[in-house]
């Protein structure tokens, strides 16, 4: 997984509006926000078209994607952070340039309709996001940021650490004082006693945090950035424009109809905003019922999403729920130390092709070629490893592939091969024509000349460019458990 560098003080934070234009709508709250942060010890830097308003955008989809763009090429900025939602960040979906990103790892934080470029971003590049907070809203409470919302901020964002056991508030908060008389500049806004969390089912369950705001995430059904929920908690909250109990039944049903509730490990609910006690109590039993038939411990009523406090949550990161104990905890560092190095995940993989060109050949003249690629990864991670350790690992690899291979044994390849859920049987069925997975798998295959006529069959079914897709997948997969295994980090 890709983590940005800590946020230090003195660092700049890029400010973006995906989507409404609500930095030139109420510039008081955009003030407010920017001053939070510069007491925090940040630089702020607005984007180009930030403040723009076009009817309900802030600008054209190609402004909006330039200016992540832009903040995410910028040296000096170290976070990039929403203004505020709206409904159409899903415009921008075929206009990020995610190699960009993924070479300059920052922290991408924001929620409601940002949930769309949160799920999009890790889904594609790998890099930790944050479903948490916006400029006008959490950076721009009067008279000042609440203290928990502050906590797990800075907890999530500035150390390198796992954010650890997260407590609920005393309190909440849904009342809304008009931005538009600035009735928000006039008073604190009215906090009410919380009763806690509700422990719906009990249980225990451990995974990567995926999610964010109910409605958004529907922005992503059907599309190349929904992401694979296996063994995942979900986390789910609503908007202020308040989807009924029997809306969310609806969209739950649909998850299960998806598998996606099938493969959870746990729930997560955040407090819904404007609900009345009365639907509260009925959306906890339709989470229930929709739910029966699965074994994964959920949460309500938590504080994250659009009542206020609340704490940030990093996609991706991994999570611990424990009802016994009454606990939930983010057991990964979220973001990286500043002083860490990151390693070209490109040259290792660059390298392990090397090595499965040549083999089974493999000390011969361009031994000194592979070994030199290996090097130059490593000293980007300022380590001092041996080399032969990932030699061997992708040599071990393909020995046991040429012995499956001559054996016969060709269905022994899915427990071989079974890396970060890169299955090559799997991938077999789902990228290449019955007719030659047969041909190749069941005859090819066998034999001394096994290994030539397997790229036989490749050239003969034309199908070269396909296989060495699939092949640079399975080789990243591996390299990607290397470094992890090893404790590098990577881009």
């Amino acid at each position: 997984m890709l983590k940005a560098t800590v946020l230090q003080k003195g660092d700049t934070v890029g400010i973006v509006s995906p989507s409404w234009g609500g930095v030139g709508a109420f510039p008081h709250r955009a003030e407010m926000g920017i001053k939070h942060l510069e007491s925090l010890g940040y630089r702020v830097k607005v984007g180009e078209h930030a403040a723009n308003q076009d009817g309900y955008l802030s600008d054209t989809a190609e402004n909006r994607a330039q200016d992540i763009h832009d903040m995410f090429q910028d040296p000096d900025v170290k976070m990039i952070l929403a203004a505020i939602g709206g409904d159409h960040s899903c415009h921008l979906l075929p206009l990020l340039d995610f190699d960009l990103i993924r070479q300059n790892p920052k922290i991408f934080m924001g929620f409601s309709d940002n949930t769309v470029l949160n799920v999009a971003i890790w889904q594609q590049t790998g890099l930790t996001t944050f479903s948490g907070l916006a400029l006008l809203t959490d950076f721009a409470e009067y008279p000042r940021m609440f203290d928990y919302t502050e906590q797990y901020f800075l907890k999530a964002v500035t150390k390198a650490e796992p954010v650890g056991r997260i407590e609920p508030s005393p309190w909440w908060t849904e009342e809304f004082l008009s931005w538009e008389t600035k009735a928000d500049q006039e008073r604190p806004r009215q906090l009410t006693d919380s009763t806690g969390w509700n422990w719906l089912r009990p249980g225990f369950g451990e995974g990567p945090l995926i999610g964010g705001c109910l409605e958004s995430l529907q922005h992503l059904r059907g599309t190349p950035y929904w992401p694979d929920w296996e063994g995942a908690i979900l986390f789910i909250e609503t908007s202020e424009e308040k989807p009924s109990p029997e809306t969310v039944d609806g969209i739950l049903m649909d998850y299960e109809n998806m598998d996606v509730l099938g493969r959870l490990s746990g729930m997560l609910v955040g407090r819904p905003i404007l609900y009345s006690e009365q639907e509260k109590q009925q959306l906890r039993e339709i989470i229930l019922a929709r739910t029966e038939k699965y074994y994964f411990p959920i949460i309500s009523d938590m504080d994250f999403g659009h009542t206020a406090p609340q704490f940030t949550l990093p996609l991706g990161c991994r999570a611990r729920i424990d009802t016994r104990q009454a606990l939930f905890e983010i057991d990964e560092a979220a973001v990286r130390g500043a002083d860490a190095v990151v390693v070209s995940l490109a040259a290792v993989v660059d390298a392990l092709e090397t090595v499965a060109d040549e083999y089974p050949a493999f000390l011969n003249k361009r031994t000194g070629e592979v070994i030199s690629i290996l090097g130059e990864a490593m000293e980007m991670a300022e380590e001092e490893r041996p080399l032969d350790d990932l030699q061997d690992w992708m040599r071990e690899m393909v020995e046991t592939a040429i012995d499956i291979m001559k054996s016969g044994d060709y269905l022994e390849l899915p427990t071989q091969f079974e890396i970060h859920e890169y299955n090559i049987m799997r991938h077999f069925s789902e990228d290449f024509p019955d007719e030659w997975i047969s041909d190749t798998l069941m005859s090819s295959i066998r034999g001394s000349g096994a290994f030539r006529r397997f790229k036989d069959t490749i050239h003969r079914y034309n199908i070269q460019d396909e296989w060495y897709a699939f092949r640079t997948k399975a080789l990243e997969a591996i390299a990607v458990e290397w470094l992890e295994d090893n404790e590098l980090s990577y881009s």
